[in-house]
């Protein structure tokens, strides 16, 4: 008698324990869905700038294996680093340089792959879609990263935008064109 007192306890405990890890479970997954779901309805576009309205002094940076041109004022300079895939904008007065970092997309990711990715971060406002060069992208900033970071996927290349309040600075981003 004493063995199915001390049973009938065990398995109420065991029943809870089950259930609460359960309903903790399911909340867990129904908030991360529920933010990937918010960043996925949020799609903001850059304006455009018009081409008359870039300065004459601008220049022309042009990559042909990646496919992309953007223009950027004259008094910077634009470097490549070829073994990191890395372009990044000098002689502006930041510490931090926008850069642009460049990878094949062996895997075949898909700009959700990215989002999802990133969904339990903890992002900041402004954080969402919008369009780069006429591709859909998406910008974040997060309390853990503390800096602006967008990415388009393409089949071939994932485009990394890191430090991207910079590349709106001057508008340069709003130049960005894909070229293949």
């Amino acid at each position: 008698m004493n063995k199915k007192q001390g049973f009938i306890p065990l398995a109420i405990l065991i029943a809870i324990l089950i259930i609460t890890t359960g309903g903790g479970a399911y909340y867990y997954t129904k908030q991360k869905q529920s933010i990937v779901s918010d960043l996925n309805q949020q799609t903001t576009s850059l304006p455009q700038q018009e081409q008359s309205s870039v300065p004459s002094d601008w220049k022309t940076y042009r990559n042909e294996k990646y496919g992309f041109e953007f223009k950027y004022p004259g008094g910077l300079s634009v470097n490549l680093n070829e073994g990191d895939s890395l372009i990044y904008i000098s002689g502006l007065s930041n510490v931090a340089l926008p850069s642009l970092k460049i990878e094949k997309n062996a895997q075949e990711i898909t700009l959700q792959n990215e989002i999802d990715e990133r969904s339990n971060y903890k992002f900041t406002d402004g954080s969402g879609k919008i369009t780069i060069g006429g591709k859909n992208a998406f910008w974040f900033t997060t309390t853990e990263m503390g800096a602006y970071v967008a990415v388009v996927v393409t089949q071939d290349y994932i485009y990394r935008f890191n430090n991207f309040g910079l590349w709106r600075t001057d508008n340069i981003i709003d130049t960005f064109k894909f070229t293949k």
